[in-house]
């Protein structure tokens, strides 16, 4: 990516190894956290052939997703709570309450009085 234009942003899982690198290699880049699914403790994604991974709940996702932005934060599916940066939000569109999600996001989000806006880079 660098090679290619050092002005592309690089999205990832927030801390993962991705995002790590493209701070060590001073590329803009967005740290990407995921309202309709579960973590692991190391911060990963719980794999989706495991019970739990995906969330359907779109109150449930808007209220977790509020959560991420106000704590900064994410409980993992095993109770632990975990630091991370939301810079944008990700609800995968193959999830079939993706879209009353999203919805719910919104509605949510505007209740808190939390912005949405574009994320640019400079």
């Amino acid at each position: 990516v660098k090679d290619f234009d050092p002005n592309l942003p690089i999205y990832g899982l927030a801390n993962s190894e991705l995002i790590l690198a493209a701070k060590e290699l001073a590329l803009p880049y967005a740290q990407e956290v995921f309202g309709d699914r579960n973590y692991q403790e190391d911060g990963s994604l719980v794999p989706r052939s495991q019970a739990y991974a995906v969330l359907s709940d779109p109150d449930e996702i808007a209220e977790r997703v509020a959560k991420m932005i106000r704590q900064q934060a994410v409980v993992t599916l095993s109770g632990k709570e975990i630091s991370l940066k939301p810079d944008t939000i990700c609800v995968h569109g193959d999830n079939p309450a993706a879209l009353a999600a999203v919805r719910a996001i919104r509605k949510r989000l505007a209740r808190e009085q939390i912005e949405i806006r574009p994320f640019f880079f400079e």
